[in-house]
């Protein structure tokens, strides 16, 4: 008697999509996106900003400790962080996800 083997066919479609996801994978690893962390918006009128000058202040309206800041992943808001330093430099503890909009 001869035992049969079985063997599991697996679709070449789905070959090909594994692969694919592992080069996508692969690339995002390595892909650079712009953060930002916003600590306020103001609005100025235009004379005022033509006549800034080195050394001017201004004027935020909003505590320096004054959390969360929001931080923008490619221009969307992604988290909420407190500002700080670490190292002797200026950091962002990342305190929680801001929920996508619509779910």
């Amino acid at each position: 008697m001869q035992k049969k083997q079985q063997i599991k066919a697996v679709p070449v479609s789905a070959i090909q999509n594994s692969k694919w996801q592992s080069v996508v994978c692969e690339e995002l690893d390595h892909m650079e996106v712009e953060l930002q962390a916003h600590l306020a918006t103001l609005s100025l009128r235009v004379r005022d900003i033509l006549n800034f000058q080195v050394g001017d202040v201004i004027e935020l309206d909003c505590k320096p400790d004054t959390p969360p800041l929001k931080v923008m992943v490619e221009q969307r808001p992604k988290f909420f962080g407190i500002a700080g330093v670490q190292g002797g430099k200026k950091a962002i503890r990342v305190m929680g996800r801001i929920p996508p909009h619509g779910g």
